[in-house]
């Protein structure tokens, strides 16, 4: 698991991408913005390798 946190002003960036132990070709990208306004904002998008 990576994860990447960078402050901006009033935004808190993390970026987190999560492997499955099972399927090694399925990879999921979570994308979470989270500002401090009490709101969460999830950005996902799943990659399917066929290789």
């Amino acid at each position: 698991m990576i994860i990447i946190t960078s402050n901006r002003q009033q935004h808190a960036w993390q970026l987190e991408q999560v492997t499955s132990g099972s399927d090694t070709f399925l990879m999921l990208m979570v994308m979470r913005i989270t500002i401090l306004n009490n709101r969460t904002f999830y950005l996902k998008s799943v990659q399917l390798n066929t290789q």
